[in-house]
């Protein structure tokens, strides 16, 4: 494990991470499996068009590679492109320009790139809590189409004082592990709500809980049974969020509206569902209630859910 040093009260960044990883080198390099790899540098501005730098900058003399290591707090579905950005300019960099390029203090390390002269390569290393499903699949199909060289890990805080990695893995491992991970969520999650449905009164609320679960595991939605509720992004139709809570014997829906259209959405709501629909209107949208089956698959069926 190291030693992270974040003051009292303040939130974790980033940048604490990058400091704690560049003054630990020795330490964080054989915690992931990459003793070795020399250090040189953190915050470094690959290219004069760039006003972004890369996290910290180490060189592999046996693969004879430039280390990229780009760091995320958390998920960021554009973590992987950074560092392909980063990566582009690495080599459209020229040997004898480098050390005024990246102004190293490890002068034996740059003596020894100059001394060899030869078409270095690059590898990526991806670090952060979790991964976002797309940079996974995306960085696998670099890897295996293009053998580019990638390879990421992620930690975990054992408190605000330490950090703890999981090994250096292919992306192929990490994104089975994302899988797996998301099955046993997935499956967790249809157990806790069987035991939901046993207490529902109504048949055509069970049937629309399975259908959700259904097609929640294939899509972005978020069926949470700690709440009861399946929670969906909308942007359309005047809507911007949508919540539809399920209990015994009806569904009660909470909606987000773009304020301009409340009275639209209150018509579109009576004239696809329901005209005698039961609607509150609320600051920031519409609540309703359904009974009926007929209704709600009206719902499902306009908004297509």
């Amino acid at each position: 494990m190291l030693e992270i040093n974040v003051k009292e009260g303040k939130e974790l960044m980033e940048s604490h991470l990058r400091d704690c990883f560049a003054n630990s080198w020795g330490s964080f390099t054989e915690e992931i499996g990459m003793s070795g790899i020399e250090y040189i540098g953190k915050e470094i501005k690959p290219y004069s068009s760039t006003k972004y730098s890369i996290d910290i900058l180490a060189f592999d003399k046996k693969e004879q590679k430039f280390v990229v290591f780009e760091l995320k707090r958390s998920k960021s579905g554009d973590q992987l492109l950074q560092s392909l950005s980063y990566a582009a300019m690495i080599d459209k960099w020229k040997v004898d320009g480098i050390p005024q390029r990246i102004k190293p203090k490890n002068k034996e390390l740059m003596e020894w790139i100059m001394h060899n002269k030869i078409n270095f390569g690059i590898k990526i290393v991806l670090i952060a809590e979790s991964f976002v499903p797309k940079v996974l699949l995306t960085a696998d199909w670099f890897v295996r189409k293009y053998k580019f060289d990638i390879c990421a890990c992620t930690i975990d805080y054992v408190d605000r004082k330490r950090i703890a990695f999981d090994s250096q893995k292919s992306i192929e491992e990490l994104l089975n592990d994302s899988e797996r991970k998301e099955r046993e969520q997935y499956e967790k999650k249809i157990e806790a709500w069987c035991k939901k449905q046993k207490e529902i009164k109504h048949p055509f609320i069970n049937e629309a809980i399975d259908e959700l679960l259904n097609k929640e595991y294939e899509t972005d939605f978020d069926l949470s049974e700690k709440n009861n509720r399946f929670y969906i992004n909308h942007n359309q139709d005047g809507f911007k969020t949508i919540l539809v809570y399920f209990y015994s014997d009806y569904v009660r829906i909470y909606s987000r509206v773009e304020h301009e259209k409340m009275n639209e959405v209150e018509d579109n709501l009576k004239e696809n569902i329901n005209h005698n629909l039961k609607l509150k209107r609320r600051e920031d949208g519409w609540s309703f209630w359904i009974y009926e089956k007929t209704d709600y698959k009206k719902l499902t069926e306009w908004l297509n859910i």
